[in-house]
């Protein structure tokens, strides 16, 4: 067995035809969306957003306050996904937001089409 050289090991571009090249250089392929679709955030925002509601008018579930906790700290991070791919600005990349701040985010939101 040989010691594999550039003459000997064919490159990757040999493989591919003239023709293929050109194409992918007209038509690159498309992008692929890193997120999940809008259409689910705000289906999410609204489904956590009716949970929040639900355990502050029920006093008798159990530890309330955790279960609030994680819900708000659902609703924030569902938004940052929100405001990324409608690239509105967030005053921090992370959660959990202050309520003024996650009334400025829920507005930027509105503001490019979201509803929810």
């Amino acid at each position: 067995m040989g010691l594999a050289t550039a003459r000997t090991v064919p490159s990757p571009r040999e493989h591919v035809p003239w023709w293929r090249r050109l194409l992918l250089r007209a038509f690159p392929p498309p992008v692929v969306p890193v997120g999940p679709p809008l259409h689910r955030l705000a289906a999410d925002l609204h489904r956590l957003e009716s949970e929040a509601e639900r355990l502050l008018g029920d006093p008798s579930v159990l530890a309330r306050g955790q279960r609030l906790l994680a819900v708000r700290m659902a609703y924030d991070l569902v938004m940052l996904d929100a405001a990324r791919a409608l690239e509105v600005p967030v005053p921090h990349d992370r959660a959990p937001f202050t309520s003024h701040e996650r009334f400025m985010v829920s507005v930027g939101l509105t503001a490019a089409g979201l509803r929810w």
